[in-house]
C-alpha cells in the first residue's frame, strides 16, 4: 500500500503575523523591568487582529502571551524563609557534579511536605558531603533549605540567573542534614540509562584525557570533565559549538536519518512514499540523539525545530523558509520564554537565517563553503559580543578546516561506535579509543595555536548605533554578488572590534564596584591606567568570585595589565581573587594592608604616600607608618581625587579608626564606601557628618549571614540624605567623573533586570528581617523611608 501525503493547505498571508507576534514576545521578555510599564498600552492593539492592521494586533498578542507565560514561570518560584527546612520528594534528573567533598544535582520535585504553593519545576540541589551519594534516576526524600534563584548582576560575566531561568530551575536547595536523606527508589528511566552509558565510556576511555572527555560530551552531553584549558582552546578557536549537543548535531543526525530513511524505503517490499519515510526516520534519529543527551533543554529546542519542520512537510503544508522559521521560533518561545535570555536561541536561529540567505543563488562547492563560513563567522559576531563579550577571529579558518571533518566524519563514527557497543564491544572499544586520541590531538593543536597568538578579541556590546551598523553589515554580507556597497560590510563590522569603550579623558575617572557576594572588588579606570581595589571572596575548594566577575569584566575591556593592585587587608573576602588575577593578567605594582601569602612581594600601604596619574591624584590615609596592625585595622584607606571630586575607599576599618582619621581633617568627600560592608561598628554618625558624602557604596552580599548592611547604618545614612547603594540589591555600581567635575552614577541590576528575574523587594536578611526600602523596592535610594525615624 502506498503511503502518500497531500498538500491540503498553502500558507500565504496566514503566516505573516508570526513575525510580529514573535517580536512582541521578545519585547516582553527582554525589556528591563524599569521600562515594563510601557507594555501596558499594547493591550489596545489586540482588537487590530481582526482588521487589516493585524500585524500590529499580532505584536500586541505576542506581548501579552509572553507576559502571561512569564507570570506563570515566576509562580513556580518559592516564597519561603531561607532558614526553613522542607522535606522534598524528588527525582534526580541530571548527572551529579562531584568533587572537593560536595555533590550538585538537578531534581524534579514530586511533592514537598506542607507546601502551599506551586511546586518548582526543577531544583538545583547542593549537598556539601560525599555521603549519601545521589545518582541520576533515583528518587530521594531530601531535607532542603530552599531559596529563589539569584546570581550576581554585573556588566559582563556569567549570568547565573539567566542560566537558571533557561534551565527551568525555579529554586536552589541545600541539603540541611545528610543523615535525614532517604532513597525511596533505585535508579531507573532515561537518566539512569544515560548514567550507565557514561560510566561505561569512562571505563573504556580511562587514560584518554581530554579526548575521552570530548567523546562523552558528544555522545551524552556530559561535559563535566572538560578542563579549563580545553574550554579556553574551544573559545579561542571559535569551536565551542562543536561540543554542544544542540542544533548542529541534531540537524546532522536528522540529515543522516533522512538519507537512511530514503534508502530503506527504496528496498521496502511494498511501495511507500520515500519522502514520508525519510522524514519519519529523520525525526526518529534526532529524537534518539536528544535522548542520549538526557533531553537537555538546548537539545529539546533543536529537536522541536526538527519535529515541527518535519511535521509541516508530512502534512503537505507549503511554507516559505522564513514563515517556517518564524513558526518554529514562536512555538519554542511560547513553550519557554526564558530561551530569549540565553545565547543558544539567538545563535541557533541567527545561524539558520544566515545560512538560508547566504546559500541562495550560489552554487555548491569549495568557494560556496568558504563564503558560507565567513558569513557565519562575521554575521554572528554582534551576538557573541552581547552574550560573551568576545569574538574569535580565528573561528573562520578553524571552522572551515575542522567543521567538515568533525561533523561528517568524527561525530558519525563516534555515534556509530557507541551504538555498536552492546553487540560488538571488541570492535567499538578500539575505535572509540582511537577517536579519543584524534580529538585529544586536536585540542593539543589548538593549545599550540593559542600559545602562538590565536585568541579571542574583546567586543563591546553594541549600542543602538552599533546594532544598526551590524544589521546593515549582515544584510550586505548575504546580498547577491554585484550589490552596491557590499564592501562596506567589513568596515561596519570592524567598528564592533575597534569601538571599545572609550577610556576616561585625562583628569577624569570611572570606578566600578562589582557584585561579588559578601566581599569587595572595585576597578578604577583613568586615561591609561587600571587600578584594582580588592578582588572579592574565595569560597574554598579553589572557587573564587573573581573567576566570573572581576576577571571577565577586565577582559571585556581588553585589559591585559593591571597597573596597580591594592588589597586593603588580608581577609578572605577581599583577597580571594588574587590567584585568579595572577593567572590572567600582568600586575605591575601590588600593595596591601597586611602581609599576604599569595603576594609575598607586596608593599605595605602607608599613610602619606601619594601619587598622580593621568591627572588623577591618589593618597593613602591609613595605616600609619610605624604601627604594627593586622586584619581589619590594617585596611588601606585610599582617597582618590579627580576634577574636584573625591572618592574614599576604606576596607573594613571601624569607628575608632574613623575618629583618628577625622582628627587629621579629611574634609568633605563625594562618594564613600560604607566600611566593613555596612557593619554597625563603622560608618559612624560623626564620620558621615564630617565627610558629608552624596553617595555611599555598600559592598554586602544579598541575604548574607552577617546581617549587613546593618539597619542602624542605613538609618544614619538616610537621615543625613546620603544616597546609599547596596550592591547586593542593585548590582554593580559605576561612578564616573568627567573633566568638568560632573558626577554620574548607574546601577546595573536596576537598569538591566528582566521580568523573569523579578522578585519581592522587602526581605533582606536570612531571618527575613525587613529593611524599610523606599516604596518597598530598592530602585530609588531610600532616603525618604527614614525621614520619619530620624527624630527618634
Amino acid at each position: 500500500m502506498a503511503v502518500t501525503t497531500t498538500r491540503w493547505w498553502t500558507a500565504t498571508d496566514s503566516t505573516q503575523p508570526l513575525g510580529p507576534a514573535l517580536a512582541g514576545m521578545a519585547t516582553a521578555v527582554l525589556i528591563p523591568v524599569v521600562h515594563a510599564g510601557w507594555l501596558l498600552p499594547t493591550i489596545a492593539g489586540l482588537p487590530l487582529l481582526a482588521t487589516s492592521a493585524r500585524r500590529l494586533g499580532a505584536f500586541a498578542l505576542g506581548v501579552w502571551v509572553a507576559l502571561v507565560l512569564q507570570g506563570q514561570a515566576i509562580d513556580h518560584r518559592p516564597e519561603v524563609s531561607p532558614r526553613a527546612v522542607w522535606t522534598v520528594t524528588a527525582r534526580v534528573v541530571s548527572l551529579p557534579e562531584t568533587g572537593d567533598g560536595m555533590q550538585r544535582v538537578i531534581v524534579e520535585p514530586v511533592a514537598i511536605d506542607g507546601w502551599q504553593q506551586r511546586l518548582p519545576r526543577r531544583i538545583r540541589v547542593s549537598h556539601y558531603d560525599e555521603q549519601p551519594e545521589l545518582a541520576a534516576g533515583e528518587v530521594w526524600q531530601l531535607p532542603l533549605r530552599l531559596r529563589r534563584p539569584r546570581g550576581f548582576s554585573n556588566p559582563t560575566g556569567f549570568d547565573y540567573e539567566h542560566w537558571l531561568a533557561g534551565q527551568r530551575v525555579d529554586a536552589l536547595g541545600v541539603v540541611a542534614d545528610g543523615r535525614r536523606c532517604q532513597r525511596l527508589r533505585a535508579a531507573g528511566g532515561l537518566p539512569a540509562w544515560r548514567a550507565a552509558l557514561v560510566a561505561r565510556l569512562d571505563a573504556m576511555l580511562e587514560g584518554a584525557g581530554q579526548g575521552g572527555a570530548l567523546i562523552k560530551g558528544l555522545v551524552a552531553g556530559d561535559r563535566r570533565d572538560f578542563s579549563d584549558r580545553t574550554w579556553g582552546v574551544l573559545r579561542a578557536s571559535g569551536t565551542s559549538h562543536l561540543v554542544a549537543i544542540s542544533g548542529l548535531h541534531i540537524g546532522l543526525l536528522a540529515t543522516l536519518g533522512y538519507a537512511l530513511g530514503r534508502g530503506i524505503a527504496g528496498f521496502a517490499p511494498t511501495r511507500i512514499d520515500r519522502r514520508a519515510a525519510a522524514l519519519v526516520m529523520a525525526m526518529a534519529a534526532a529524537a534518539g540523539y536528544a535522548a542520549l543527551s538526557g533531553f537537555a533543554l538546548p537539545t529539546q529546542r533543536a529537536l522541536m525545530m526538527v519535529v515541527l519542520a518535519g511535521g509541516v512537510a508530512l502534512l503537505g503544508i507549503r511554507l516559505r523558509a522564513a514563515s517556517l522559521l518564524a513558526l518554529v521560533a514562536a512555538v519554542v518561545v511560547a513553550l519557554d520564554p526564558a530561551v530569549l535570555l540565553g545565547a543558544g536561541f539567538w545563535l541557533s536561529f541567527g545561524a539558520v537565517v544566515l545560512i538560508s540567505a547566504a546559500v541562495r543563488g550560489y552554487q555548491r562547492g569549495v568557494v560556496a563553503a568558504i563564503r558560507l563560513q565567513w558569513v557565519l563567522t562575521l554575521g554572528l559576531m554582534p551576538l557573541t559580543g552581547v552574550f560573551f563579550g568576545h569574538w574569535s577571529p580565528a573561528g573562520w579558518v578553524v571552522n572551515l578546516l575542522v567543521l567538515p571533518v568533525f561533523t561528517l566524519v568524527l561525530v558519525p563514527l563516534i555515534l556509530a561506535a557507541t551504538a555498536l557497543l552492546p553487540v560488538m564491544p571488541s570492535l567499538s572499544t578500539p575505535v572509540l579509543q582511537q577517536l579519543a586520541g584524534v580529538l585529544g590531538a586536536m585540542i593539543e593543536g589548538g593549545a599550540w595555536l593559542q600559545a602562538h597568538g590565536m585568541n579571542v578579541l574583546p567586543l563591546a556590546s553594541p549600542g543602538l548605533i552599533g546594532w544598526v551598523a551590524a544589521i546593515v553589515a549582515i544584510l550586505l554580507l548575504v546580498a547577491p554578488a554585484g550589490t552596491p556597497g557590499r564592501g562596506l560590510a567589513f568596515a561596519l563590522l570592524a567598528m564592533l572590534v575597534i569601538a571599545q569603550p572609550e577610556p576616561p579623558s585625562r583628569g577624569a575617572l570611572r570606578v566600578t564596584w562589582l557584585e561579588v557576594g559578601q566581599g569587595n572588588a572595585a576597578v578604577i579606570e583613568t586615561r591609561s591606567r587600571v587600578t584594582v581595589v580588592d578582588t572579592g571572596p574565595a569560597w574554598g575548594r579553589g572557587a573564587a568570585a573573581a573567576d566570573f566577575t572581576l576577571v571577565p569584566f577586565l577582559e571585556s575591556k581588553g585589559i591585559e595589565r593591571i597597573d596597580h593592585l591594592i588589597v586593603t587587608h588580608g581577609d578572605r573576602d577581599h583577597r580571594g581573587g588574587v590567584r585568579a588575577l595572577q593567572g590572567r593578567f600582568d600586575i605591575d605594582r601590588v600593595e596591601a594592608g597586611d602581609p599576604l601569602a599569595d603576594l609575598p612581594g607586596a608593599q605595605r600601604c602607608r599613610a602619606g604616600r601619594q601619587w598622580r596619574q593621568d591627572g588623577v591624584s591618589y593618597r593613602y590615609l591609613w595605616p600609619p607608618a610605624g604601627f604594627s596592625l593586622s586584619g581589619n585595622k590594617a585596611s588601606c584607606v585610599l582617597l582618590v581625587e579627580a576634577a574636584g571630586r573625591r572618592l574614599l575607599f576604606v576596607g573594613d576599618i571601624d569607628r575608632t579608626i574613623e575618629l583618628e582619621l577625622l582628627d587629621e581633617g579629611i574634609g568633605p568627600v563625594d562618594v564613600i564606601e560604607a566600611a566593613h560592608h555596612g557593619s554597625r561598628t563603622s560608618t559612624s554618625a560623626a564620620w558621615i557628618d564630617a565627610l558629608q558624602p552624596a553617595h555611599a557604596i555598600i559592598s554586602a552580599g544579598f541575604r548574607n549571614s552577617h546581617g549587613m548592611p546593618h539597619p542602624a547604618v542605613l538609618k544614619r545614612l538616610g537621615c543625613e540624605n546620603v544616597h546609599w547603594h547596596d550592591i547586593g540589591r542593585v548590582g554593580a555600581v559605576t561612578v564616573g567623573v568627567d573633566p568638568s567635575g560632573q558626577l554620574q552614577l548607574s546601577r546595573h541590576r536596576v537598569a538591566e533586570r528582566r521580568i523573569l528575574n523579578a522578585r519581592p523587594g522587602r526581605p533582606r536578611f536570612r531571618d527575613n528581617t525587613p529593611i524599610p526600602y523606599y516604596r518597598g523596592i530598592a530602585e530609588i535610594s531610600p532616603t525618604e523611608a527614614y525621614q520619619a525615624l530620624c527624630s527618634n
